[in-house]
């Protein structure tokens, strides 16, 4: 799937997915980055979104009571927990969302998807340059491991105080 755009011969990749979370209030308004619309020759709206504890929790609300486990749910966890560590924010994830679901569920959904699901839900939506680095099934289970274990993590410790590194080590502060 992509948009086509003048003067640019490959189709840009592109998906967009729109949520509506009624009881969930914790979002903030943000102008899309630069680097995002240029391909698109657009000037970058505003949108709102959601911070990143509440996209961690919902992440992981939606592996563990979602019927279909989907590898894009996986991928976004690793990308989201991976920001977390970079940031050294606390580990504050304890909605009533997420403790109402099952942590080790989650985990253990997460580490059951196959690199099918991978390359079919996640790699096509990936700019040519990052899917060559998800291309083989290694990455794909090095990231399971990685998710399942920070989920793992996130259920096992006292709220507010994990802290992800960016090595992936858990550090308490």
């Amino acid at each position: 799937m992509g948009l086509e755009r003048d003067g640019q011969e490959a189709l840009i990749r592109t998906k967009i997915e729109f949520s509506r979370r009624v009881d969930d209030r914790r979002f903030e308004l943000v102008q899309v980055p630069q680097r995002v619309v240029d391909p698109y020759g657009i000037v970058p709206p505003m949108v709102q979104r959601y911070g990143l504890t509440a996209m961690i929790e919902q992440k992981v609300a939606a592996l563990a009571l979602k019927g279909e486990t989907k590898a894009r749910d996986v991928f976004d966890l690793d990308l989201l927990l991976r920001q977390r560590a970079k940031l050294a924010q606390p580990a504050e994830v304890r909605s009533r969302s997420t403790t109402e679901c099952r942590f080790a569920e989650a985990a253990e959904r997460a580490s059951q998807l196959p690199f099918s699901s991978f390359k079919t839900q996640v790699l096509p939506f990936l700019e040519p340059a990052v899917a060559a680095l998800y291309s083989e099934s290694q990455a794909w289970e090095s990231m399971k491991v990685f998710v399942s274990e920070r989920i793992e993590a996130l259920w096992a410790s006292p709220p507010s105080r994990l802290v992800f590194r960016e090595d992936g080590t858990d550090w308490e502060g």
